[in-house]
């Protein structure tokens, strides 16, 4: 049951890491996504439905990063009704959302300090 957990937490964290890198590194450093970014952004500032939209497809590394979890822990633990699987799955993202928010803290804090 531990190892269950700390492999949840562990693909958290990995999950996080890329929703970092995807939704915060990227859109800040000068490359080719900048159009899509920045399309992202107009839609969170238009507010209502078009934020809800725009925060998971990369416009926040936090929502980015849950959905990422959700999802892909599909694939390594089938979805049962049982509440291991609902546990497994609900570790994940719940990680994934947490190691975010303090990466991305982190990315920022260091990016100034340079």
């Amino acid at each position: 049951m531990i190892a269950f957990a700390a492999s949840a937490i562990a693909f958290g964290l990995c999950c996080a890491l890329i929703g970092v890198v995807y939704a915060v590194v990227l859109a800040w450093e000068d490359n080719p996504g900048n159009r899509w970014f920045g399309f992202l952004g107009r839609m969170r500032d238009a507010g209502g439905w078009r934020s809800w939209i725009a925060s998971p497809l990369g416009g926040c590394a936090k929502c980015f990063s849950g959905q990422l979890a959700l999802w892909t822990s599909s694939f390594i633990t089938p979805w049962a009704l049982d509440p291991i699987s609902v546990g497994y799955h609900l570790v994940a993202a719940c990680s994934a959302v947490i190691f975010a928010e303090t990466l991305s803290h982190c990315y920022r804090w260091l990016r100034n300090q340079i």
